[in-house]
């Protein structure tokens, strides 16, 4: 059984989505900042000034490969060829400051909370 998704977690007044990434190439270009949009199903409500956390998944686990991107702008589907359920979102850095928490241990926070407590928590 797949463990129900929450729409976001919030902390710090941002709302965090916990996204998976299941190719090293695209995990990369996430990284050196080459790739600046995510299109996206958008079944989580997703709005301007949202973080993404985008986690390398590698088939069996969650990594230690992560990146935070805040989303500067979303082409909403039902427009130019975009299905209505999809967005396209233009993505860049996220500079948090402040926070409270290391970068791992909001990863940790987010993975921990993105999940219901009855079902398995990916191993990290």
């Amino acid at each position: 059984m797949e463990a129900t998704r929450k729409k976001a977690v919030v902390f710090d007044d941002f709302n965090f989505h916990l996204l998976k990434v299941d190719s090293e190439d695209l995990m990369y270009d996430l990284i050196t900042c080459r790739k600046s949009f995510e299109y996206r199903r958008n079944d989580r409500e997703f709005a301007e000034g949202d973080v993404l956390c985008l986690v390398y998944w590698n088939g069996l686990q969650f990594t230690n490969s992560y990146v935070f991107k805040v989303v500067d702008y979303i082409h909403y589907g039902g427009h130019y060829g975009v299905p209505i359920e999809y967005c396209i979102m233009a993505i860049s850095e996220f500079r948090r400051y402040g926070l409270g928490l290391s970068n791992d241990e909001l990863v940790d926070h987010l993975i921990l909370n993105y999940y219901d407590a009855t079902h398995p928590i990916p191993e990290q």
